[in-house]
């Protein structure tokens, strides 16, 4: 009985006086977390996964054409050849010596921006080719099926023409 009347009076000190206000010392920022999609839009973590690969190497394949054709641009902006708008300012009667120069001038450059283009384009058809075999690489889910046919951007047999060669013999032999 001694030990009531002792947490009675503790209990009634507890609550009867009134408490320090408890506040936090350091002032954090809480972030909510976005609503999560329903479930019919959820992946697969292979999915996922193979999803994000095949973004990052098209990141990396955009990233690699820029660099690409900056270099090619940085090429062309510091070529020391003589330009046609250059040629204005040399004095009207032209020697034959003098025209000789200025054409060689004029066409090396010519000549040595169209083979920084056709390097171009030949770096770009290895990096596009590169990147697809990487691509291929990856492994794909079994959930997404068989994966993509590529089409190349300059596809040879696209240039042919539509008619045969037995076709133009034909035509050719009845025009006779």
């Amino acid at each position: 009985y001694d030990t009531v009347l002792t947490h009675y009076n503790l209990y009634k000190y507890v609550f009867s006086t009134p408490r320090e206000l408890n506040h936090p010392k350091i002032h954090r920022l809480v972030k909510i977390p976005p609503k999560p999609f329903p479930l019919g839009y959820a992946k697969e973590k292979a999915v996922y996964e193979y999803d994000e690969k095949i973004k990052a190497l098209d990141k990396l394949e955009a990233q690699t054409i820029m660099q690409l054709k900056e270099n090619l641009l940085s090429k062309d902006a510091f070529s020391s050849h003589k330009t046609v708008s250059q040629i204005d300012g040399v004095p009207l009667p032209y020697s034959k010596m003098s025209l000789e120069e200025l054409l060689k001038d004029v066409l090396s450059g010519v000549m040595e921006i169209k083979g920084n283009e056709f390097l171009f384009n030949a770096n770009e058809a290895v990096e596009e080719l590169s990147f697809k075999f990487e691509k291929a690489i990856v492994p794909r889910p079994v959930v997404r099926g068989s994966p993509p046919r590529y089409e190349l951007k300059n596809d040879p047999r696209a240039t042919t023409s539509s008619k045969s060669r037995k076709s133009i013999m034909l035509s050719n032999s009845t025009n006779k």
